[in-house]
């Protein structure tokens, strides 16, 4: 068959025009519309026709045969579009639907048209990029087409000169030319959008993608971003040796900007707030460790929004933070792209906050153009951030890299450190609301054991030898005494009530044995009962039917299992809680425990599932714990959902939902946390969970706690109910770590209560205390406190040894503010939310 020389070529489309494209194809569409779009730019078809690809509506098509020498390509799309086979006769008309890449489709035009079709790509990125760059703009005017004609000719003229350019080897009439083309596409985006924006290339990184294509990334790099965590750092310099050092030379050499992370990058807000400091500090300095050079711009794989990141991370010394996340979760409605993010607690930080752009997806690539559009519609600093992982990037990627090495026509690559640097913040949104900050799926707690926080106070209190025992010994309260008692050790700085009085945080109580004989059991059927509360069971529901305190009138809590069925319609329907009767556990001189029994029964009465809560009350204390067992005895156990319903005492209670250790109240009638609490000044309350859990407010005075949902196997769940709990997050904090409350018997000690330190306000916490003893130069203490409420607040700090010098630090130690020592006590101000670290001098006086 004779050779096919094209005198024209075109592409059919799905609508009438580039502008009617939709930018919800999926990525076999959108890949196989762009391979073949930017393939009929090759040099030689530009240089054989002499014009400019052009395109039609597909159903133009279906009854006129195509003229000698025309090169018809169908995408896929439009083929879907039309239903039926258009130009099946056609030899010009090729079958390429099925191709993804442009290599394919440059592969079967050679072969079809006995071209000599390069895929050099020194010879033909050049024109690919500028095909894709006539896309985009094409796409980003739609149907404004001024001076069209004008504008196409002289286009025309430029592309086919450079083309011919190319193709004699004259490289400046090569770069003459393509200069012209870039020109003509810059006037009419301009005569819309007369503005520069930036293109922010952000490459993420995984143990598993730091090899080769990492390596040629960074060589390669004019400006590059590069997320990485410090697990991936320590895996690259013992696995990938030289992949570490060529990111080190692109840094050295600014051409890449290394953003600080994590150790693993898990989401920001499942982190207590121990825990993100003891990440983030460790993950910067091993940051700094291999790179040389410590991080001033933050970022993180599953995204940073948390209520306490921005202030920690203005105390780390970033400089500027990555708002956006690659995992899906919603970035804060009307932010714009640069912006400054302000936390709960008034600490800020330089942001940006812009979608990000996958660069692997063919999808993201075509529809380029309409984040090109919002960007410059409603940003000041108009950005776009594209992501992606290496040698996982588009060929369009590619296109588009090589258009902004020719014209700032689609963007102006930039660091982020040049891109904070040279840009400002107009948004003036304030403090970014508690409701924009996500829920968790899971909680990891503090980093510090319980008992790690029972042997730091044993050091700041003096006590010798192993604790909890040393503080008998301390307090003179030997274990075998004439005068038997329980010593009460707090190492957490909440305040608990006991009878008679309460336990001091950061101290000590001890109470005298009780006469058992004397007193009414802890539980007897139906009743639980301590120092504080008497909690009474419904026989016919098997639930409680009344909390009451000894010294105070009114029920304070009812609460009762409740089902509801799951799955399609009738499945599960008429499912009912049939209770099966209670027993006594437990009744001695610590706790009681009372075991309630129920079965899930369907409209036949066959059981479907049994269920088993256990409801404890200790001594002394105001939590309600509660453990409920589920067992599934037929298949569809699965369709139902199990729920703890309680009913409080005041209807216009505020709903608040814990988060890295503080309370956010919200107006939700759903939350999803592992702590809520119940804001009232009648009977303050907190729901303190296992797990994150969802949680329903219905009827005013009534809070559903999700337990289980289409449990198919044995399954537990565990949860308490605080009464007077006004400190929920605290409340949580304490209750994770029961073991921070130690009980020793002892005699009466010297003195019966006290302190070894203390917080002068309620609302605040004490996440962190550390005894460093520096020898002759004294003894320091390091307290890191939280305000947990969100009210400033103005308190004292106090110790039981004279403090000597104070300051407020830095979490890398560096000062920020000396305070003053007043009567031996220490003024601080916290804001609402805020965290903060102080330094105290203290000597050996008391």
């Amino acid at each position: 068959m004779p050779a096919m020389h094209p005198s024209q070529t075109t592409l059919a489309l799905p609508g009438d025009t580039l502008g009617d494209l939709s930018p919800n194809w999926d990525t076999a569409a959108s890949g196989n519309f762009l391979a073949l779009w930017t393939s009929l730019w090759h040099p030689r078809l530009l240089a054989a026709t002499g014009r400019l690809p052009d395109t039609v509506p597909v159903d133009t098509l279906v009854h006129e045969p195509l003229a000698p020498g025309h090169l018809m390509l169908v995408p896929d799309i439009s083929q879907t579009h039309l239903g039926e086979p258009v130009l099946a006769d056609e030899a010009m008309a090729p079958r390429v639907q099925q191709f993804a890449s442009r290599g394919q489709v440059i592969s079967h035009l050679a072969e079809l048209l006995e071209l000599p079709l390069e895929q050099d790509s020194q010879l033909t990125a050049d024109f690919y990029a500028l095909g894709f760059a006539y896309l985009q703009i094409e796409l980003l005017t739609r149907s404004m087409r001024y001076d069209r004609e004008v504008t196409q000719e002289s286009l025309r003229t430029a592309v086919v000169g450079a083309a011919a350019a190319a193709l004699a080897g004259d490289q400046t009439a090569l770069d003459t030319h393509l200069s012209d083309a870039y020109d003509q596409l810059m006037q009419s985006r301009n005569h819309y959008y007369p503005i520069d924006f930036y293109l922010i290339d952000l490459s993420l990184t995984a143990a598993t993608t730091v090899g080769e294509a990492f390596r040629q990334e960074c060589q390669q790099a004019s400006q590059l971003n590069v997320l990485v965590t410090s697990e991936v750092l320590d895996h690259m310099a013992a696995q990938e040796p030289e992949s570490l050092v060529a990111l080190r030379t692109a840094i050295d050499e600014k051409r890449v900007t290394v953003c600080g992370s994590t150790r693993s990058g898990a989401p920001l807000a499942e982190l207590a707030p121990e825990t993100l400091l003891a990440e983030l500090k460790a993950a910067r300095s091993a940051t700094e460790q291999h790179l040389g050079h410590p991080p001033r711009v933050f970022a993180n794989h599953a995204g940073p929004m948390a209520p306490l990141v921005p202030g920690v991370l203005n105390r780390l010394g970033y400089h500027a933070a990555v708002m956006s996340n690659f995992a899906g979760y919603p970035l804060p409605a009307g932010v714009s792209s640069r912006t400054t993010w302000t936390g709960l607690d008034n600490m800020s930080i330089e942001a940006l906050a812009a979608e990000p752009i996958d660069v692997g997806s063919a999808t993201a690539m075509l529809g380029l153009s309409q984040q090109m559009q919002h960007t410059m519609n409603y940003d000041l600093a108009a950005s776009l951030l594209l992501v992606g992982w290496p040698g996982h990037r588009t060929e369009w990627h590619a296109d588009l890299m090589q258009v902004t090495r020719r014209s700032t026509l689609l963007g102006r690559p930039i660091t982020l450190g040049d891109y904070f640097d040279q840009t400002s913040s107009h948004d003036y949104s304030g403090i970014t609301p508690a409701s924009d900050y996500p829920s968790t799926s899971r909680v990891i707690d503090s980093v510090s054991s319980a008992s790690q926080q029972v042997a730091a106070l044993a050091q700041l209190a003096g006590a010798t030898g192993e604790p909890p025992a040393a503080f008998r010994n301390l307090l003179g309260a030997s274990e075998s005494a004439e005068t038997p008692g329980t010593l009460w050790i707090n190492a957490s700085s909440l305040d608990c009530p006991m009878a008679g009085g309460s336990l001091p945080g950061c101290g000590w109580r001890w109470l005298p044995a009780i006469d058992t004989k004397a007193q009414p059991p802890r539980c007897e059927p139906g009743v639980l009962r301590n120092e504080h509360l008497e909690v009474v069971f419904d026989p016919t529901s098997g639930g409680i039917s009344a909390t009451r305190f000894h010294d105070r009138r009114g029920n304070h809590l009812s609460q009762q299992l409740a089902v509801a069925p799951l799955g399609p319609p009738g499945i599960a329907a008429g499912l009912q809680l049939a209770p099966d009767g209670w027993e006594v556990a437990e009744s001695s001189d610590t706790r009681g425990t009372l075991v309630s029994r129920y079965r899930v029964v369907d409209r036949d009465g066959k059981s479907l599932a049994a269920i088993r809560q256990r409801t404890t009350l200790q001594a002394h204390s105001r939590n309600i714990d509660i453990e409920v067992s589920f067992e599934p005895l037929a298949d569809r156990a699965k369709h139902c959902a199990v729920a703890s319903r309680i009913a409080v005492r005041d209807e216009d209670f505020v709903l608040s939902r814990g988060l890295q250790g503080i309370d956010l109240p919200t107006g939700a009638s759903r939350v999803r946390s592992a702590c809520v609490g119940l804001a009232s000044e009648i009977s303050p309350m907190a729901v303190l969970c296992d797990q994150v859990r969802l949680h329903y407010r219905h009827s005013g005075r009534m809070l559903d706690t999700t337990l289980f949902e289409a449990a198919g196997e044995n399954t537990t769940a565990a949860l308490s109910y605080v009464l007077d709990g006004r400190y929920p997050a605290q409340a949580y904090s304490v209750w994770r770590q029961a073991e921070s409350v130690v009980a020793l018997p002892a005699a009466t000690p010297r003195q019966p209560s006290g302190w070894w330190f203390r917080v002068g306000a309620a609302n605040v916490m004490v996440t962190h205390l550390e005894v460093e003893d520096h020898g002759a130069e004294g003894r320091l203490l390091r307290v890191r406190l939280l305000e947990t409420a969100g009210r400033a607040v103005h308190t004292t700090l106090a110790t039981w040894q004279t403090i000597e010098e104070a300051q407020q630090v830095n979490f890398l130690g560096e000062p920020d503010q000396l305070l003053r020592v007043e009567e031996g006590r220490v003024p601080v101000s916290l804001a609402a939310y805020e965290f903060v670290e102080v330094l105290l001098a203290i000597g050996d006086g008391q």
